[in-house]
């Protein structure tokens, strides 16, 4: 009786701390609030400098800054000034005060081409890193009606073939899947593929199909168009060794999608030539946020680890580095914390992917050691009528500090 009551005051121990390790970090998230600090950086084709509208301060109004080319601060900038130095961005507001230049930088401009010209790009982990189905759906290029129509057929690929069904009927196309096959394998395509990308809506201006690299790494673009199969083989690309792909189908037709190689440098596919264009900057799509700010002067790249934000600024025509420099995010006033109290923390979901298992991340400095300790004395005293419960009480507290103490105080006496 004795040890069932020792081995079940053990197991409610052990179960108490596990979801304390899930629940406490969670609640104290919940209870301390942080503000949220925005910052957006945009670069200015008429000072040639970074501008940044940000909202740090507990009042939440926005400033505007230019910055330096380290990213400092070099002078705060009225609302309508910011809007002067990026006519591309603020067309629409300067047009509306009869305020918009006939050219900038020597360039002739107007409301139509900076429409036009711009364009976003963003892609998270949790997006590249889900479980893809076994099956996609392939959408029609060349509609009859020529708006987009929403995919009637999905495709698979097999050891040897890409195979065609048509999803009303769940029935397999046979001369859809020869001729689609017979295309990649005309082309060099080693099935299956390893990766790809397409946009699967209708909501779009035009389709641009698939990426894909089949299983030697090598790129193809494919799509479907009045039914045949219209197949490509990167040879610009058969240089690197391709890992992500993904389609843009952005206003201007310039460019197909981007590319990363294995050392996750990056490539921008041009629509016309087929051509390789490396952009001067990294970024790992499993592990990094990016977001591309396109316009008719240059983009604004940020590539974002979770731990810091790298921002570039890139020529629009020669993809060269106009400027750069990268910023540390700042810790919340719950990370911080958090870091003292939390030895670690337990979770079952992650923002960089969708998939459910237990995951223990050590967030905790060394100053948790300290809080550990003071709860690991209180624990000992706590149980200092038997002196082997004690001492193993206070080196468990030192290890899993909050998440075993609380347990241990609750149990440790229950008669």
């Amino acid at each position: 009786g004795l040890m069932m009551k020792k081995l079940s005051n053990l197991f409610l121990i052990v179960a108490v701390t596990l979801v304390l390790a899930w629940f406490l970090p969670w609640l104290v998230g919940f209870a301390v609030p942080s503000a949220s600090k925005s910052q957006v950086v945009y670069y200015s084709p008429v000072s040639d400098k970074f501008v940044t509208s940000r909202s740090d301060d507990d009042d939440g109004k926005m400033k505007y800054f230019e910055l330096n080319a380290d990213g400092s601060l070099s002078k705060e900038v009225t609302r309508d000034e910011r809007d002067r130095l990026l006519p591309q961005v603020f067309y629409t507001v300067l047009s509306g005060k009869d305020e918009l230049p006939d050219t900038v930088c020597g360039r002739q401009v107007s409301i139509k081409i900076f429409k036009e010209n711009s364009w976003v790009f963003v892609s998270s982990p949790r997006e590249v890193n889900r479980v893809n189905a076994r099956v996609d759906m392939m959408m029609e290029s060349m509609p009859e009606r020529l708006e987009l129509e929403d995919a009637t057929e999905v495709f698979r690929f097999t050891s040897d073939g890409m195979e065609f069904v048509d999803m009303a009927t769940n029935a397999v196309l046979p001369e859809r899947s020869a001729r689609f096959t017979k295309m990649l394998k005309d082309e060099g395509f080693a099935f299956p593929a390893t990766v790809m990308n397409a946009n699967v809506t209708s909501r779009k201006p035009y389709d641009e199909g698939y990426l894909m690299a089949d299983a030697n790494h090598r790129l193809y673009h494919v799509k479907m168009q009045v039914g045949r199969p219209y197949v490509h083989r990167v040879a610009d690309a058969e240089k690197i060794d391709v890992r992500h792909v993904f389609v843009t189908e952005n206003v201007d037709h310039r460019f197909l999608g981007v590319v990363t190689d294995a050392d996750h440098n990056v490539y921008m596919l041009e629509a016309s030539t087929y051509a390789m264009r490396r952009m001067p900057f990294k970024w790992n799509p499993e592990t990094e946020k990016i977001v591309m700010m396109a316009n008719v002067f240059n983009w604004v790249v940020n590539v974002n680890d979770g731990d810091k934000i790298e921002y570039c600024a890139v020529d629009n025509n020669s993809m060269s580095l106009l400027s750069n420099f990268s910023e540390k995010i700042a810790k919340s006033r719950y990370e911080k914390l958090e870091a003292y109290v939390f030895p670690f923390t337990l979770s079952f979901t992650s923002g960089n992917d969708q998939l459910v298992y237990p995951r223990i991340a050590f967030a905790g400095s060394w100053m948790v050691l300290v809080f550990n300790a003071v709860l690991a004395v209180v624990a000992f005293a706590v149980c200092r009528r038997c002196r082997r419960k004690a001492v193993a009480s206070g080196i468990v507290t030192l290890i899993l500090g909050i998440y075993v103490f609380i347990p241990i105080l609750l149990f440790t006496n229950s008669k």
